[in-house]
């Protein structure tokens, strides 16, 4: 949450938080960081746990904006600057209609590495769609900014009769199928792989 605060930028944005009735003290420190920033942050808590993709659906249909940067609960910012360079590219590139950075992965025992360590960096960008780029590739979500309009492509009752644990690959071959990606070659975020992720 602290890490979506910090972003500067030369437009208001919200963080949405799907907060998915968790069993720590999650729910807790949610409303603290809501009450004091009312002007950004809306809280959605759920009642009983709806799990990751109906999560994701649920906050996905919440938002207004043109465009939607995913942060999961365990990841974390840390270029000030990512939405708005994200933004900047989206609006100047009417081809483009997802913009992802690399990131750092960091493990339990502390040992970080960087996120994107391809040989041939051109699959990480343009039409991505060819097989043996999307093969390879691996977009963190932590590190995408998309334009809203296309998630109407995207058919989630699908994602849960196949009974996917998250929805971010199938997210990103949808829209490879109508738009350009664009590829930042600087780490924003930090992606943490915990025993218990996914």
């Amino acid at each position: 949450i602290s890490s979506v605060l910090m972003q500067h930028c030369n437009f208001a944005f919200n963080l949405i938080i799907g907060e998915d009735n968790s069993i720590d003290s999650t729910r807790e420190i949610c409303k603290e960081y809501a009450k004091r920033y009312p002007q950004i942050i809306k809280l959605l808590p759920n009642d009983t746990n709806i799990g990751v993709v109906r999560n994701y659906q649920k906050l996905f249909d919440m938002c207004t904006a043109p465009y939607i940067a995913i942060l999961e609960g365990d990841d974390y910012w840390t270029d000030t600057l990512k939405l708005q360079k994200q933004v900047d590219l989206l609006e100047k590139n009417a081809n483009v209609g997802l913009v992802h950075t690399n990131y750092v992965l960091l493990n339990e025992n502390g040992n970080k590495k960087q996120g994107h360590l391809l040989v041939r960096r051109t699959k990480l960008s343009g039409n991505v769609l060819v097989p043996s780029h999307l093969v390879d590739i691996t977009i963190s979500p932590l590190t995408v900014c998309f334009k809203r309009d296309l998630l109407k492509l995207v058919d989630f009752e699908v994602i849960l009769k196949l009974k996917l644990s998250t929805v971010d690959f199938v997210l990103w071959t949808e829209f490879a199928h109508y738009t350009d990606f664009a590829y930042i070659d600087e780490s924003t975020g930090v992606y943490r792989i915990l025993a218990t992720s996914i």
